[in-house]
C-alpha cells in the first residue's frame, strides 16, 4: 500500500474512536522544550560515548541551587506521566518514554560537554513538572487522585519495556523534539528555532486534524492586541485597527507562520504565539468589529513526534518503534 494510502485507511480506522480519547493536559512539549532555539544547539554535537553515572540524571531544583541525582526507571515514570495521559495507547507511552529519554540523554550529554556555570554541576533543570515536588509520589496521588495505581502501573509498565532504548543518529542520541498535536504536518526546526537536524524533517501527520482540541481560537480586542505588543521596538498602532495587520503572511509547508507585519514591524510566528498566548504558530487573524480572531491548528511547537499522532498510529496497530521511525528519519534505536 502506498504511504498516502495508508494514511487514508488509518484515518478511516481510527476516526470513530476519536471522541473517547481524553483531552490532553497541557502538554510540556511547547514548554518543556522551549519555543525559542534549542539551548545545545550551538553547543558541541555530544558525545557518541557516555560516562559510567550516565545512568543517572543530576537535576536542578527549582530553588536553582540544590542539585539531586535520580535514575533513569523512576525519572522517566514522573516525566511520562507528566508529558502524556496515562490513558493512551502502551505503544504510544512507551514511544514517549523513549523520547523522552533521548531528548535529556541529549541534553545531559551536550551539559557534560561544555557546563553552564548557572546548572551549578547539574546535567538539566527543565523538567515537565517543577523538580523535586513534581518528582514524587505525593504529587502525582493529588493529581491522580483515584487514578493514581492504575495511571502508575500502566505507565511503569511502558518503561521498563523501553528503558535504555534511545534513538541515535550517527551513534548519539538526537535532540528528540515533540510536541502535542501537529497542524497536519510537522515542522522543520529551523522554522521554529532556526536550527537545522538531519533527522528532524517535516512528515505527514494527518490524524493529528482529528484530535480534541486540534482547533483552538483567541479573540482580542484592539486595546488588548495594542498591550500585547506593546513593547515591540518601533510599532505604529496609531491607525485604525482594521489596518494594523498587513495582508503579508509568510507560511511554511506545513503551515506555520514563518512572519506578518503588525504596525510596520515583522513579526515571526513564535513571536505572535508568545505574546498572543496562542496554542501554536499555525495560525490565521482576520478583523471584524473591534476584534482580531485568531485561528489555530495544532498544539506545541510542531517539530518531531506529535503526541497525538503518536496515540492514532497506536491504535492503528503501529508499534512504538515504528512511531518513532515515521516521526525521526534515519535514525537507529537501541
Amino acid at each position: 500500500m502506498t504511504v498516502a494510502g495508508k494514511w487514508v485507511a488509518l484515518l478511516c480506522a481510527v476516526t470513530l474512536a476519536v471522541m473517547i480519547l481524553l483531552p490532553l493536559r497541557a502538554l510540556p512539549a511547547a514548554s518543556q522544550q522551549p519555543e525559542e532555539q534549542p539551548p545545545t544547539a550551538t553547543r558541541p554535537t555530544p558525545p557518541t560515548s557516555e560516562t559510567a553515572d550516565s545512568d543517572r540524571f543530576r537535576i536542578l531544583h527549582s530553588d536553582g541551587q540544590t542539585v539531586s541525582e535520580m535514575g533513569v526507571s523512576e525519572f522517566l515514570l514522573w516525566t511520562v506521566l507528566a508529558e502524556m495521559p496515562a490513558a493512551f495507547e502502551p505503544e504510544a507511552l512507551k514511544a514517549q518514554a523513549v523520547a523522552s529519554y533521548t531528548y535529556f540523554c541529549y541534553e545531559r550529554a551536550a551539559e557534560r560537554a561544555s557546563p553552564s556555570e548557572a546548572l551549578c554541576g547539574a546535567d538539566l533543570a527543565d523538567t515537565p513538572v517543577p523538580y523535586p515536588e513534581g518528582y514524587t509520589e505525593a504529587y502525582w496521588r493529588e493529581r491522580l487522585g483515584d487514578g493514581y495505581e492504575e495511571s502508575v502501573k500502566k505507565v511503569s509498565e511502558a518503561v521498563a519495556a523501553v528503558t535504555g532504548k534511545r534513538i541515535l543518529y550517527d551513534n548519539a542520541p538526537i535532540f528528540a523534539a515533540y510536541h502535542a498535536i501537529s497542524g497536519g504536518t510537522t515542522e522543520l526546526p529551523e522554522v521554529v528555532w532556526s536550527a537545522a537536524f538531519p533527522y528532524l524533517q517535516s512528515v505527514a501527520s494527518p490524524l493529528d486534524e482529528q484530535a480534541p482540541d486540534y482547533a483552538s481560537e483567541v479573540t482580542l480586542t484592539a486595546p488588548q492586541l495594542a498591550e500585547a505588543l506593546a513593547d515591540v521596538e518601533g510599532i505604529d498602532l496609531s491607525g485604525e485597527a482594521a489596518g494594523w495587520i498587513a495582508e503579508d503572511a509568510v507560511l511554511s509547508a506545513a503551515g506555520t507562520v514563518v512572519s506578518q507585519t503588525v504596525g510596520g514591524v515583522s513579526l515571526t510566528g513564535r513571536e505572535w504565539r508568545e505574546r498572543c498566548g496562542l496554542r501554536s504558530a499555525c495560525f490565521t487573524v482576520t478583523y471584524a468589529d473591534g476584534e482580531f480572531r485568531f485561528a489555530v491548528k495544532g498544539y506545541g511547537h510542531g517539530v518531531g513526534m506529535s503526541q497525538y499522532g503518536a496515540q492514532f498510529l497506536a491504535r492503528s496497530g503501529y508499534t512504538w518503534e515504528e512511531i518513532l521511525h515515521h516521526y525521526y528519519t534515519d535514525v537507529e534505536i537501541r
